[in-house]
């Protein structure tokens, strides 16, 4: 069980490499034009390698109980939380633009480029590979679900998504660790792999914090803050405990009940602004609840995690 001191000391350099890259852009080191090349490298290259040289001889993830339970908890919490925010949007009486946005957000928290780092700090190899078992599920739902919350449309318009290199390379790591392909390929491959993944987290969360200082500006913290609060109280109070109840009461394995602690912690993903801008929804309520459940969390995420590592045992 880890102290206080070390879930922090795994939080904050996560929050200060988002804040470098926030820095890089305010001096004009790092520019709006090379966002896309960043993105366009770390989703096609270094983040499907960072998949696959943590899958490659895990044998955890070769389990019968986390290949079922954690995909199909990624998808039932993404769920879950798309179908709450809903019916509260639906309570607050929200315009349909403004309640399928908060229900949008609010619903899909940050399932990646903060859980990875926090994992890899927290625990170990095979907690990792079991991260991505559970990151297809919520991938999955993300871009069907999701998408039909965001736009009110058929989940079939997300389908496309599935077949991004993330998705792919996590189900080719899996059938590959299967195969025990990993007594096979040459080392040289695995260690060049393995190198180029490491670049993916650091290189993405600066591209965050890029992100965040562009969209500052139209951040106004005060406006509409009955729906402001509304989903911060579901993102960092009510769905929180709902995982972790699930990571104490289903029959899962210490990985992923560990995935599902740290998963409770998180606040709103800030992709999900990019795809609220991109499908005219309502963009300054995403920020609003984006911007404030990530400003919150830097105190938030070690009091769940402490929490949930003692409700759970792990």
């Amino acid at each position: 069980m880890a102290a206080i001191w070390t879930v922090l000391s795994a939080v904050l350099p996560i929050f200060a490499i988002i804040g470098a890259g926030i820095f890089m852009r305010r001096t004009g080191k790092l520019t709006a034009e090379a966002d896309q090349s960043l993105m366009r490298l770390t989703v096609n290259l270094l983040y499907p390698c960072l998949i696959l040289s943590s899958l490659l001889n895990n044998r955890v993830v070769n389990e019968p109980s986390n290949l079922f339970w954690a995909p199909l908890l990624g998808v039932a919490t993404a769920a879950a939380g798309f179908g709450l925010a809903l019916v509260v949007g639906q309570f607050m009486k929200l315009p349909p633009t403004s309640r399928q946005t908060f229900s949008f957000v609010v619903g899909i928290y940050n399932y990646g480029y903060i859980p990875v780092p926090l994992v890899i700090l927290l625990f170990d190899r095979a907690t990792l590979g079991v991260l991505w078992l559970f990151t297809l599920g919520v991938e999955t739902t993300f871009w069907t679900l999701g998408f039909m919350v965001l736009r009110g449309s058929s989940w079939r318009d997300g389908l496309k998504q599935l077949l991004s290199p993330p998705i792919l390379a996590i189900v080719v790591g899996v059938l590959f660790n299967l195969a025990h392909a990993d007594d096979y390929l040459p080392k040289f491959l695995t260690n060049t792999v393995g190198l180029i993944g490491n670049c993916a987290i650091p290189i993405a969360l600066v591209t965050i914090g890029a992100t965040i200082h562009d969209y500052w500006d139209d951040f106004h913290p005060r406006e509409d803050w009955q729906t402001t609060v509304s989903g911060i109280s579901l993102r960092l109070l009510a769905l929180p405990l709902l995982f972790i109840l699930a990571a104490c009461w289903l029959p899962c394995s210490v990985e992923l009940k560990r995935i599902l602690v740290v998963q409770a912690a998180m606040p709103c993903g800030l992709f999900p602004i990019l795809i609220t801008k991109q499908e005219q929804g309502d963009v300054g309520l995403a920020l609003r609840v984006v911007l404030w459940t990530t400003a919150l969390g830097i105190v938030t995420i070690p009091l769940w995690l402490k929490f949930g590592m003692i409700a759970v045992g792990v």
